[in-house]
């Protein structure tokens, strides 16, 4: 019957699981068609009324059969007839009428009168008989049924014609019957034939849009839930901002920042989180954001907040505004970050600093800093009084331009030698140009900066005014110069100045060239520790330091010789009791006069030696003191170096983290995370040694080692969870003391000297599962080298971390549930038909054929019928599983439904019987597998395999598919337990079976 059919033909593989009209359609279509036929048939009962030599029962019964389908027609369309039981009987009633007319005008005597045609509207029932299989059965069946009624019913009436044509009369209307029940039957049948195909085509469009609807609403409802779990366990507060200024949404980070709940805070106003005094402008300023008035889409914000308890926090608001559609207000999405811990270090960092430069600016010496060329970076207010001039003027020039140029020279050499590292720092007495034209002596000291990898190297000069001394020392000498004048005049006069002589308050000396004493005083004996006796057994450079001697000798006998007419000098003399004492020695020649008047050959040389060793020691404690501030300059300049390598590295650190998590969610899969992991952390960590081990894939209970830097103990290749205290508790194990007993198991037995290093082990969590650890180590001794990692730092790395790599398991987890088969783990259709269309390109491109093997399980249904769907299912899997062994690299297995596979094989060697033999291979494999059923073993199991190679047994335009699924029936019908080859030759198509081994 055309509704219910006891066995239907199975469709091919690639038919679409659509049919020919929905349901609704369908019926409508079938009450449609009824409803002609019934209505035909009442023309015809009409009709035969006015006919001559027609029965009466014969217009009753058309007149019946119309009004039965009537009725049939309303009960369908009310919903109280199925439309199977409808099609069948308007099917019925056409055929019965048709047979009772045709045997009537056959067997009797219609034809005898030449004017009496066969063509009358019983004919008129086949088209609609035609329309009626397309309306009930799917494309390509009900156009084959309809050509095959149209060849039956042509064949009949031409067969009951034919001994009517060589009749002498001549009989148009029957020419007229042949030509409508042949030519006009199959111009319709053609035609409905394309009707029903471009409707076909256009039901599976319709169906292929319904897929891609409902794919895109999965999609869509997937996003919106992976953003709504970001959204909800993110770090960071995240809101949403209408267009009044109220929030809309808000995450629990949001909720904890302003210390309202989640429900309160819907609803509420933005600004009512603002303190009274910010709360106008935020309300004029986010009103501007969200009309557009304001030109960047996006802005960033510090402020603070007021929370729920009165208490404020300082938050980094990031507002980025959505444009909506015309005519309708913008909304924002506002992203918080609680900044209060920035912000009381950048409190406490501004504090420090103001308290150095309170020191740098009240310092009582000039403190400097210039740069490399020489020019003034830093100056304080005590050598802007030194050099004269305001800080503006002295940071727009150089040290050059206000040296001595007597004094430059000295000091560019020196300063060259500080900045190549050959000496630390210098000294040195100078002279500062002032813009008065005057002159004023300072005492510089310069040390060095090391460059950092911000900053270039610097100088740091300490400048001390003497010219106060300068000035005493230039008096001093003057005065000196007038003690040698009356010394002078004293000798001339001896007897009578002999008591002042002895009673001077310097030591007053005369010798001869050689440094012979030939007259000393009361003081200089004091000072030497010698009385005259024991200074006439000694010459001059006897009591003279061994140091000193030199330097004297050399002036003294220039002085003898004339060619200077005194000296000074400081210098030590070695006392009686053995212990140095400073003295202060001016030396002037004394010229004698002879008796003639002429200058004597005798040369004398009169001495005025100043015990200057408290003076001595006084210069030295001034130059600890100076000493003392330099060191204590530079340990501050050091700790300002310090907290600015500390900044800078805290920014690398989180720079490096951010560029980390903008590449991991772009990664395709765990591998490609791991390596943007393993490229990062040793940057992230760089201050510290470190190994990082991952979750396996082929072992997923252990952890292997991704890699390790710096100064780390030897690490092993792969450990357990129960390997790392830290994994165990679930939060960060920091480990200061190294001699703790209950350390991790991973690091016991390790006889490396840096075992015993302070370290920490960090897990990595993705979606409440342990998927990593990090592993940190560094030294007990801070320095620039090594620095323990901050604890923040490495919570929100694992976090971070943690949360890339679960967004990646999960993805990797959809992307193998949409390709593979989940009883099997063998690739689906979807895959499937994905593949297949890229070999048939590939083939296309570099002629590279293949075959494709449809195999099925011979009495798949009396295995489940006889031992359950569970050793069904076994049989499956094994089958499956030996598909899987079998395939090569480039090959693939496919599971299509139920208990059919399919196998993609290579067929480019050029021998004709590659894929047979491969098949065949297959077979005798699947029929040596044997299934455990609990205490026995199943029988054999048996596949047939249909095999069609591309393009050989492939015709053009043809599915290779279709072809391996008509093979596949052949070798069913020809006994299972074989393989069939589809054959294609040119005007022949056929399957060819292959003997069984």
């Amino acid at each position: 019957m055309i509704g219910h059919q006891q066995h239907r033909e199975r469709p091919l593989a690639n038919e679409p699981a659509v049919s020919a009209l929905d349901l609704p359609r369908r019926r409508n279509s079938v009450a449609a068609v009824s409803t002609l036929i019934a209505l035909t048939a009442i023309a015809w009962a009409i009709s035969l009324m006015s006919q001559p030599g027609v029965a009466g029962w014969e217009p009753t019964l058309f007149a019946i059969c119309g009004a039965a389908l009537l009725a049939a027609t309303l009960a369908v369309l009310r919903n109280r007839l199925d439309t199977g039981v409808a099609a069948n009987l308007a099917a019925g009633v056409v055929w019965l009428l048709i047979t009772e007319r045709l045997l009537l005008i056959a067997f009797g005597d219609a034809y005898a009168d030449p004017a009496v045609a066969t063509f009358l509207p019983v004919h008129g029932a086949l088209p609609l008989l035609s329309l009626l299989f397309v309306v009930v059965q799917p494309y390509p069946r009900s156009i084959r049924l309809a050509f095959g009624a149209w060849l039956v019913q042509a064949s009949i009436v031409t067969a009951t014609l034919w001994p009517f044509l060589d009749d002498a009369q001549p009989r148009p209307y029957l020419y007229g019957t042949l030509v409508f029940v042949w030519l006009l039957m199959a111009i319709y049948l053609a035609l409905l034939a394309l009707w029903t195909r471009q409707q076909r085509e256009l039901l599976e469009t319709q169906a292929r849009l319904a897929a891609s609807e409902q794919a895109v609403r999965i999609a869509s409802a997937t996003s919106e839930l992976r953003f709504r779990t970001i959204f909800e366990q993110a770090t960071a507060g995240i809101g949403l901002v209408g267009p009044d200024r109220r929030w809309i949404d808000v995450n629990e980070r949001m909720a904890e920042l302003t210390g309202y709940p989640v429900a309160e805070l819907r609803g509420m106003s933005l600004c009512q989180t603002l303190p009274a005094e910010d709360r106008e402008a935020g309300i004029e300023r986010m009103t501007a954001f969200l009309q557009g008035a304001a030109a960047p889409a996006q802005i960033t914000i510090e402020r603070r907040w007021l929370r729920q308890d009165g208490s404020t926090v300082w938050v980094a608001n990031h507002l980025r505004r959505i444009p909506a559609a015309a005519g309708q207000p913008a909304t924002a999405v506002l992203m918080s970050i609680d900044i209060s811990d920035r912000r009381q270090a950048e409190a406490a960092a501004a504090l420090k600093q103001r308290e150095m430069r309170a020191i740098f600016e009240q310092a009582g010496v000039g403190i400097a800093m210039l740069d490399e060329d020489g020019r003034w970076l830093t100056v304080n207010r005590r050598i802007c009084a030194i050099v004269g001039r305001s800080e503006a003027e002295l940071l727009r020039t150089d040290f050059q331009t206000l040296t001595h140029p007597d004094d430059l020279e000295l000091d560019l050499v020196q300063a060259g030698q500080v900045a190549a590292g050959e000496i630390p720092g210098y000294t040195m007495e100078k002279r500062y140009l002032r813009p008065d034209a005057s002159i004023v002596w300072v005492r510089l000291h310069v040390a060095r900066i090391d460059a950092t990898a911000n900053t270039p190297m610097r100088y740091v000069s300490v400048v001390e005014d003497i010219s106060e001394q300068k000035r005493a020392e230039h008096e001093a000498l003057a005065h000196q110069q007038v003690r040698d004048f009356h010394i002078a005049a004293l000798r001339d006069s001896q007897t009578r100045f002999q008591s002042i002589f002895e009673q001077a308050a310097v030591g007053i000396v005369m010798i001869d060239a050689q440094g012979n004493w030939l007259m000393v005083n009361q003081r200089f004996r004091e000072i030497v520790g010698y009385d005259a006796e024991e200074l006439r057994q000694h010459s001059c450079e006897d009591i003279t330091e061994a140091r000193d001697r030199a330097a004297e000798s050399g002036l003294r006998a220039k002085l003898v010789r004339g060619e200077i007419s005194d000296y000074s000098l400081e210098k030590r003399y070695r006392r009686h009791d053995g212990k140095p004492v400073w003295v202060s020695l001016h030396a002037r020649r004394l010229d004698d006069l002879d008796a003639s008047g002429g200058q004597s050959a005798e040369v004398r040389l009169s001495l005025v030696v100043v015990d200057i060793t408290e003076r001595r020691k006084a210069e030295a404690e001034i130059r600890k003191l100076n000493a003392d501030l330099e060191r204590r300059v530079a340990l501050r300049t050091d700790q300002l170096n310090d907290t600015v390598r500390n900044w800078a590295h805290r920014n690398q650190e989180l720079r490096l983290l951010g560029e980390m998590m903008a590449l991991l969610p772009a990664a395709r899969d765990i591998a490609e995370s791991s390596r943007i992991i393993e490229c990062y952390l040793p940057q992230i960590f760089a201050r510290c040694g470190g190994a990082v081990w991952l979750e396996g894939v082929d072992e997923p209970q252990r952890l292997h080692l991704l890699g390790h830097w710096g100064r780390v103990r030897k690490s092993p290749l792969s450990l357990s969870p129960d390997d790392c205290w830290g994994i165990r508790r679930s939060q960060i194990l920091r480990v200061e003391d190294p001699a703790d007993p209950l350390l991790c198991p991973h690091l016991h037995g390790s006889h490396d000297p840096l075992s015993q290093r302070p370290h920490a082990c960090v897990p990595v969590v993705a979606l409440g599962e342990t998927v990593g650890l990090i592993h940190l180590e560094w030294s007990e001794h801070v320095d620039a080298a090594e620095m323990p990692p901050d604890p923040v730092l490495m919570r929100n790395v694992a976090e971070q971390v943690g949360l890339a790599i679960g967004n990646v398991r999960l993805r990797e987890e959809l992307r193998r549930q949409a390709v593979r088969d989940p009883l099997t783990g063998l690739y689906n259709r979807r895959h499937f038909d994905e593949t297949l269309k890229n070999r048939i390109a590939e083939q296309a491109r570099n002629g590279r054929g293949f075959a494709l093997l449809m195999i099925d399980i011979d009495h798949f249904k009396r295995i489940n019928d006889e031992h359950g769907h569970d050793i069904g299912d076994e049989v499956l899997r094994e089958t499956a599983s030996l598909l899987a062994r079998t395939v090569r690299s480039d090959e693939a297995a496919f599971r299509l439904g139920g208990e059919e596979f399919v196998m993609l094989v290579d067929d480019s060697g050029g021998r004709d019987g590659q894929a047979a033999g491969c098949a065949e291979r297959v077979r005798r494999e699947i029929e040596a597998m044997r299934v455990q059923r609990r205490d026995r073993l199943l029988p054999p199991i048996t596949v047939s395999i249909g095999l069609a190679r591309y393009p050989k047994d492939v015709p053009h335009g043809a599915s290779p598919l279709q072809r391996a699924d008509a093979a596949l029936y052949a070798a069913k019908r020809t006994g299972r337990n074989r393989v069939c080859m589809a054959g294609a030759t040119a005007g022949h198509e056929g399957v060819t079976a292959l003997v069984k081994a």
